[in-house]
């Protein structure tokens, strides 16, 4: 498309498909350890050894997201909002 419909749908589509694929990792890997960490915690809670392959796994992605939540987004984000 050409005009003022297409650069709009341009812009729409990067920040769609981002938004769409985060929202993917974060419901089949993020939301499921955070899940069974509070179902855990009533149980006085799990050690890391004790834990299986996939959950240690989708632990170690979601403190690894959140890291970079913390490292690089907020300031970027603070930025656009200046």
């Amino acid at each position: 498309m050409t005009g003022w419909t297409g650069n709009n749908l341009r812009q729409i589509f990067f920040v769609v498909i981002p938004a769409l694929i985060f929202s993917w990792v974060e419901s089949k890997l993020i939301l499921p350890a955070h899940l069974k960490h509070c179902q855990r915690l009533g149980q006085g809670g799990a050690r890391w050894r004790d834990l299986s392959f996939l959950l240690r796994l989708q632990r170690l992605i979601a403190d690894g997201l959140e890291s970079g939540i913390e490292r690089f987004y907020r300031h970027v984000l603070g930025w656009c909002l200046k």
